[in-house]
Formats: C-alpha cells, structure tokens, sequence
C-alpha cells in the first residue's frame, strides 16, 4: 500500500513539474513576443550642401557620422564613456593632461579595463579638435541622400544602429565645421556651410508713396545652427535715408514668439536693441542665437513715416545688413550678409504757366518768351467710392516744430471733398509752382484763377505722374513738368469811344436827308 502511494504522490509530483515548465515555456514566449524591437536612431542633415566635383559638376556632399563616446542615459540624465568602440579611442587616449585640456575634454579611468569616464569641457574647442584630426581610412557611417517628389535632395539621412547610443561627430567635405551631439534618438542637424541670411519686404507695393504715409517694413530670417558655439552673435542693422522718419514701433519675434516689444525685450530673452538718432543708423538688433531653436523664424517688423525731405531726393531707402558669427573658436570673428534695400519715391508736378502768343518753334524744341504769374490752380483726382468716380482734391499739411504747447505737426498729403479744403498753388515771377509728395497715378490741374488780362481755362490740365527706373532697376521718381498755356482776353469798346460817335453822325445824315426831301417835294407842288 504504502508503494503505491509513493508511485502516485511521484506521478503527481512529475506531472506538476511538467506543467509548471510549460507555465514557465509559455511566459518566456508571451515576453518575448511581447517585447518591441529595438529601433534605429537617425541624424538628418536637414540642409545638405552641394559641392563641386572634377569635372565642375555639382553633386551633394558627403557626411559620415563617427561614434567618439558610448553614452547611456535613464531617460533624464547622460553618462558618456570612451572605449573601443570609438572611431578615435587609441588617438585620446594618448593625450596627457595637458593636451586633453588643449582638446576640450577630461578622460577619467574607470575600474574596467580600457574604459575611461568623459567630461566635454568645451564642446566648440572639443569639435575643433576633431575637425583637424584625418578621418581617412577609419570607419564611419555614411549618410544616404534622401530627395522630394521632383528628385531635389533635401535631406540626407545617417542611420545609427538601434545599440550604438553615443556622442557622435559628423563630418562632411562640404567644408563646414563639424556638428558633436549625443545621439540616443532621432536628431536633426544643419550644415554650416549655410550662411544665414535675411530677407526685407514691405506691404505698400508700389513704389511711389505720398508725404505723410507710413510704411511698414518686416525684416525675416532663421535661427541658424549654433552647434559647437559658446554664443553665436546675429546682428541686424537698419538704415534709413534722408527722407523717411523712423516710428520707434520694433516687434521681434522668434519662433512666433514675441521677444522685444514696447521698448523692452521680454524676461530673459537674448536680445539686445540699440536705437540711434545719429546719421541715418536707426537700429541695431543683436541676438545670442544659441539660445534659440535652430531653424526658427526670426521676424523683425517695424515703420516709418515718409517727411518732407523726400521731396528734394530721387528716391527713399530702407537698407538692412546682417553680420553673424563665423568661427566658434574666436567669438571676435564675423561675416556680412549682402544689404538688402526696399526703395521708394515721391513725385511732384511743376506747372510752367506760359503765355500762348509767345510760343515760337515747332517739334519738341518749343518755347514761350512770356511766363505768367499770379495763375491759382487746385489740384484733383479722381477715386472710386462706393461704385462711383469721386472728385479729390489735394490739401498739403507742412511740418511745424513743436512751440510752447503747441504740438508738433507732421507734413502730409490729404485728399479732401471740398474745393474750399484744398491746397491753392500761385504760379511765380517765372510762371512756375508746384505741388509735392504725389504716388504716381493720373492728376488734373484745374485753374482757379487767371493771370491779370487774361481768360481762365474753361478745361482742366490732364497730368499722369509715372515713375521710371535705373541702371540698377531701383525705382527712380520723376518730377513732371506740365506747360499750361493761356491766351490774353480781347478788349471790348468803351462807352467814349467810337462806339457812340458813330450813332450821331448817321443820325445827323439822317435829319439832313429829310429835310432836303421835304424842300424837293414842296417846289414838285408849286410848280403843278
């Protein structure tokens, strides 16, 4: 009896170990279908350059990332260490002390044999380093080009195998200084052969503008790649020409946030304003460009207000330049961007008001020996309103200097209803006056009152104001002179003149003839 019982308490036993090894078999699986595998880690180069080959023929450049540390992290902290497996272990760890300060970095042996703890001291002198040192021949992963629907590269992609987490230097025969960065997941970098640059537009489109307008200017650019910087200045300088009044109104944001508004930059933010009144420098906008995000929008947006002294120029300019920095090794180091210009201009139109009696010559070599004074003109346009053409005329404000309470006044051209509003212009002693700080478009100058002795126009002058451009196709104004010709009245008779002479004499002949007729007719009836 007691045999049996330990047959079957063994048989049990055998059975309940089976089980729990298919238990054990059957969790493995389940872990091991459920766990992920591990991913690929990428380094974009999101702006590739091009470079010219042997034959001049441009192809895209090439950029291979090199592993330098083993780098392990918790999700929240980095811990780098140099090993064998880097592309430049025998090359560091033949550096002593003072040549590893020179590099930029600290090594600190470990208890593990061949391994040694890093400290970055300086990354910009750290990639400088590495920069220098011959790449040839060591093994690297070469990047792939990867291109859009119309075959342009627009990006090249460095895959990293999913184990090999480290600090990686990327190297490129574009000629760019190196991009260092820790690679423990998808990253993306931007060549530094792309110089960063700006660009200046406007929202007044055309190129003539009136005495008064404000014009707003938007400067824009992109937070470049400051890698391997300690600080990376971006430098944006505007100048304005004689002729257009700075508004003081600069907005700067970056990444659609607003960094310096009101005369102040925001808390904390990396930029620096300069407001000058000397010269024609009117501001100067400094960045530390490494405290953004690379590839952000930079906007600059301000306005200026076109005074009187644009009636006396060709043309009103706006100019910006960016200087940036160039060399993370000497903050001193800078490039300039080319300037970048917005012109515009405002035009006028002379009245040369001239006797027609006087003219002499024929074919364009016209000309009058008499000028007029004391000829009145307005001036009018014509606008649409509401569906319907609506008769303007011009009214000039000129600048007055701010006296005791009296407020400054700026010059400005207006359009007003009423002829009684309107801006009276006065022909001179030369026959000449004029109206300023027009756009281009079509004008009539309609006579108010004529010259002394002579009949006032019953038309207006049809005047079209069109500006022309230069060598350099800058918007040039030009100043338009229109000949305005009037003819002298003709001199009615006077009551003392020959007028009423006239009457008595033919009424003396008159009275005369009828009494010889009654004499004749009397001596016909004596006689019969």
């Amino acid at each position: 009896m007691k045999g049996k019982m330990k047959k079957l308490f063994a048989l049990a036993l055998a059975a309940i170990m089976v089980l729990a090894m298919g238990m054990t078999a059957l969790a493995s699986g389940a872990d091991a279908t459920d766990q992920e595998t591990p991913q690929n880690m990428t380094i974009t180069i999101k702006n590739p350059q091009m470079v010219k080959g042997d034959g001049d023929e441009e192809t895209v450049a090439t950029y291979t990332a090199y592993k330098i540390f083993t780098a392990t992290t918790d999700g929240t902290n980095v811990a780098y260490k140099l090993d064998s497996t880097s592309a430049i272990y025998n090359t560091l760890v033949g550096l002593n002390e003072e040549a590893q300060k020179s590099a930029g970095i600290s090594l600190t042996s470990t208890t593990a044999e061949g391994e040694y703890n890093v400290e970055v001291v300086s990354a910009p002198t750290f990639a400088a380093y590495l920069k220098k040192q011959n790449w040839n021949g060591t093994d690297g992963i070469v990047g792939q080009s990867q291109t859009d629907s119309e075959g342009k590269v627009e990006s090249v992609t460095i895959t990293v195998p999913a184990d090999k987490n480290g600090y990686y230097f990327v190297n490129t025969n574009s000629g760019a200084l190196a991009n260092l960065n820790t690679v423990t997941g998808n990253i993306e970098i931007y060549d530094k052969n792309e110089a960063p640059d700006i660009e200046k537009t406007t929202t007044v489109t055309e190129n003539s503008v009136e005495i008064g307008q404000k014009i707003p200017y938007t400067i824009t650019g992109t937070v470049p790649s400051t890698v391997g910087y300690n600080k990376y200045d971006y430098v944006v300088t505007d100048t304005m020409s004689t002729g257009l009044t700075f508004n003081d109104d600069i907005v700067v944001k970056v990444g659609g946030a607003v960094v310096y508004e009101n005369g102040e930059a925001v808390a904390n933010a990396a930029v620096q304003v300069k407001t000058s009144e000397i010269g024609t420098a009117t501001f100067e906008i400094t960045f530390d460009m490494t405290k953004f995000a690379t590839g952000s929008n930079v906007e600059i947006s301000y306005s200026a207000t076109v005074n009187e002294d644009a009636i006396d120029v060709d043309s009103v300019t706006n100019t910006a330049k960016l200087k940036y920095s160039n060399d993370p090794d000497n903050d001193k180091s800078t490039e300039e961007s080319t300037e970048k210009k917005v012109t515009k201009y405002t035009a006028s139109i002379i009245i040369d008001k001239v006797d027609a009696d006087s003219k002499s010559g024929e074919d364009g070599n016209v000309t009058y020996s008499k000028k007029l004074s004391g000829a009145e003109f307005v001036l009018t346009k014509t606008v649409t309103a509401n569906g319907q053409s609506v008769t303007k005329y011009y009214k000039y404000t000129p600048a007055q200097e701010a006296e005791g309470t009296t407020p400054a006044v700026e010059a400005k051209v207006e359009w007003v209803d009423d002829l009684d509003e309107a801006t009276k212009v006065t022909t001179d002693g030369n026959g000449a006056a004029r109206f300023d700080g027009l756009q281009d478009s079509q004008y009539t100058l309609v006579e108010t009152k004529a010259p002394a002795g002579f009949n006032l126009l019953t038309e207006g002058v049809k005047v079209t104001v069109a500006g022309t451009t230069n060598d350099e196709g800058e918007p040039v104004k030009v100043n338009l002179t229109s000949v305005v010709e009037n003819k002298a009245g003709t001199q009615l008779p006077s009551t003392g003149g020959i007028g009423t002479t006239i009457f008595y004499v033919v009424g003396g002949i008159l009275v005369v003839g009828a009494g010889i007729l009654l004499i004749t007719k009397k001596r016909m009836s004596k006689s019969n």
